[in-house]
C-alpha cells in the first residue's frame, strides 16, 4: 500500500485533506527498524507494540506507524509519516521538516525539543479530534522568512512556545481544536490575518497562552470570529487584534 497526498480541498477546509489513517497495519511494505532509508516508492510499517530506533532517513517514501515507538534520531528530507490512532510516537530530540515533508498525527505525538519547518512545502496535521501532540520546545513555523509551511490542528496541541514567521503559508484551526502554549509570537509577518478557521461559520477553535502573546508589525491576527485567544490570568498581550477570551 503506497499512500500519497491528495491536494483536493474539501468543503470547509483551509488545507488539502491529509493522507487517511490506514486503520490496519502491514501489507506489502517493509518493517521499520534502525537505519531505515525510506526512499521514493518505499513503504515502511511499524506494527509492534513498542520499539526504539535511530538513523531514520526519510527521502520521499512513506512511514506508517501503528504501534508505540521512540525515534532517537531522524533526517526528514521529504516524504510522509502517518501516526495512526492506535500509535504513540516520541522523538527524542528536535524534529526538522527539511523540505517536502508531511507529518500526520491521528494518535499521540511527543517531541522532546523543537518542531521546525525548514525550506518549503512542509505539512503538519494534528488530524483528528482526539489527536494529541506535545512539543516540549518551540514550534518554529517557518525557520526563515519566505519559506512555505502548512499547519493544521483539529485536536489538542501543547508546546513550550510558538513562533510564526513571514512567508507564504497556511495556519488552519478547526472546530473544537485547542493550542496551549507559554509564548505565542507572530514575528515579522507581512500579511494580515495569518490564522484561518477551517469549518465555515460555526464552532470555535482556541489558542491558550500562559505568558506572552506578541504580534510584531501590529497586524490583525485573524478575520474569523470563530478563533478565541484565551489568556491565563497572569499573562499579557502585546499588539495586533483578534478575539480574546
Amino acid at each position: 500500500v503506497i499512500l500519497w497526498i491528495s491536494f483536493t480541498k474539501l468543503a470547509g477546509q483551509c488545507l488539502p485533506a491529509p493522507p487517511a489513517d490506514p486503520l490496519t497495519c502491514g501489507g506489502s511494505g517493509t518493517t521499520f527498524g534502525n537505519n531505515a532509508n525510506i526512499n521514493t516508492g518505499n513503504v515502511f510499517f511499524h506494527c509492534n507494540t513498542s520499539g526504539s530506533f535511530g538513523g531514520l532517513n526519510l527521502n520521499g517514501g512513506n512511514l506508517i506507524i501503528c504501534g508505540n515507538v521512540t525515534i532517537t534520531s531522524a533526517n526528514l528530507n521529504s516524504g510522509v509519516i502517518i501516526i495512526t490512532r492506535s500509535a504513540t510516537v516520541t522523538f527524542s530530540s528536535n524534529v526538522t521538516l527539511n523540505n517536502g515533508v508531511t507529518l500526520v498525527n491521528y494518535g499521540t505525538l511527543n517531541v522532546n525539543g523543537n518542531l521546525e519547518f525548514q525550506n518549503n512545502e512542509n505539512y503538519f496535521y494534528n488530524a483528528a479530534t482526539d489527536a494529541q501532540t506535545t512539543i516540549s520546545g518551540t514550534i518554529i513555523f517557518a525557520q526563515n522568512d519566505n519559506q512555505t509551511g502548512y499547519f493544521f490542528n483539529k485536536g489538542y496541541l501543547t508546546s513550550g512556545a510558538f513562533q510564526i514567521r513571514n512567508g507564504v503559508r497556511t495556519f488552519c484551526l478547526e472546530d473544537g481544536s485547542t493550542i496551549r502554549t507559554t509564548n505565542f509570537v507572530l514575528d515579522n509577518m507581512g500579511e494580515n490575518n495569518p490564522i484561518t478557521y477551517g469549518n465555515g461559520i460555526t464552532g470555535t477553535a482556541r489558542i491558550r497562552y500562559t505568558s506572552n502573546f506578541t504580534i510584531n508589525n501590529n497586524i490583525p491576527l485573524t478575520a474569523s470570529g470563530n478563533i478565541n485567544i484565551c489568556r491565563a490570568p497572569s499573562a499579557s498581550a502585546i499588539g495586533g487584534s483578534g478575539n480574546r477570551g
